[in-house]
């Protein structure tokens, strides 16, 4: 196909009524130095047709049966000669190509960005990339947001495809992992369809994304590393399972009955964590008091409970559950000030770890080859 600049793919299976709104997102941007490879599944719904409709702007496609979207995206590779390579789904559309940027980061591996949340055309939301020393908590950017070299693919490997939803997350955990060079650019790069694959499963999500990090990791000499992993690992599946934690109440409920011996309970945190204790404890155990700092959620109720200013909370002598993912030890004390010497409190994350901790110790003794 001759050497382009960019090699820009998109995997599809009966996608007739997104596809060309990606199509139309290139031409717009223009395809010179490009080259435009789709890989379509052998679609049954019209897809073919408009791959016929476009296809003086498409430089390969092929309609095959194949083992899966990331089975599907190793075949564009495969194909590819452009210098970076760049994915895109039925619906996702480009807005910028970089081409002035990537000439200037020749040297790097991954060129990086933001991206756009859209729903029928429309800009619904953004996806900011998050610092890359992130990357073991989860992917810090979207696929359809990162340029990288296609030679990048031929040292690392291709896509994991025993993988149905995190192969990409994988990949680039591993090539960090490996020392690839990757750069961030503050730019709006491409726009994202909402309910996507990974956004529709995000159980399967989530359980691939700890299965790639240990299978990452564990070829990682780093013991610090290593020890960090498992570590924030075990602190996301106990927070998962409080989330979804339908048939887990009990567990929580007797942990703050029995064990903390408190039947008098206040929250502070009145965000989605703090929605979501509330609504597990007030089953069983009376709530007191739910605060918050943010003055404007004041009087907002959650679980028929009002949201009061801290200042409720002076003397108060029962427990109290900070709802918040990640607290430091300056907001502890500045709680502690406010309560008073009774003071009796547990973070977000103890709580998860006291109930939850020995389940997720033992499932990934069993689920995972967790480095000793």
């Amino acid at each position: 196909m001759g050497n382009k600049k960019l090699s820009i793919i998109t995997v599809c299976l009966n996608s007739k009524n997104y596809l060309e709104q990606t199509i139309k997102s290139l031409i717009k941007v223009g395809l010179d130095n490009c080259e435009y490879i789709i890989i379509d599944g052998q679609s049954t719904d019209g897809t073919l047709d408009v791959i016929e409709q476009y296809k003086k702007h498409i430089t390969y496609w092929v309609s095959e049966p194949d083992n899966g979207i990331y089975d599907a995206m190793n075949k564009g590779l495969r194909v590819a000669s452009g210098e970076w390579v760049l994915f895109l789904n039925s619906g996702d559309i480009l807005y910028d190509r970089c081409f002035d940027l990537l000439e200037v980061e020749g040297n790097a591996d991954v060129v990086f960005g933001n991206a756009n949340i859209i729903d029928d055309g429309n800009v619904i939301g953004q996806r900011m990339a998050q610092p890359l020393d992130d990357i073991w908590k989860g992917m810090p950017f979207c696929h359809q947001a990162a340029f990288t070299k296609r030679t990048s693919f031929y040292e690392i490997g291709f896509f994991d495809i025993s993988y149905n939803i995190s192969a990409d997350y994988k990949w680039f955990l591993a090539a960090y992992d490996e020392g690839m060079k990757f750069k961030y650019i503050d730019r709006i790069i491409a726009g994202f369809l909402d309910g996507g694959i990974s956004s529709r499963y995000y159980e399967e999500r989530f359980w691939e994304s700890i299965r790639a990090s240990f299978d990452v990791v564990n070829k990682n000499a780093d013991e610090k590393i290593i020890e960090k992993v498992k570590r924030d690992k075990r602190i996301d599946c106990c927070l998962h399972m409080i989330m979804n934690a339908s048939n887990r109440q009990e567990d929580i409920n007797e942990y703050l009955k029995a064990k903390l011996e408190f039947n008098r309970i206040s929250i502070w945190g009145a965000g989605i964590w703090g929605s979501r204790l509330c609504s597990i404890i007030s089953a069983c155990c009376g709530i007191d008091h739910v605060v918050d700092s943010d003055i404007t959620k004041n009087k907002i109720k959650i679980c028929n409970i009002c949201i009061e200013e801290p200042a409720v909370l002076v003397g108060y002598s029962g427990l109290v559950i900070v709802a918040i993912r990640n607290v430091d030890n300056k907001i502890i004390e500045e709680i502690k000030k406010i309560l008073g010497p009774n003071a009796h409190i547990i973070t977000l994350v103890q709580l998860a770890t006291d109930v939850f901790g020995n389940q997720v110790d033992a499932l990934f003794r069993k689920r995972y080859v967790v480095s000793e």
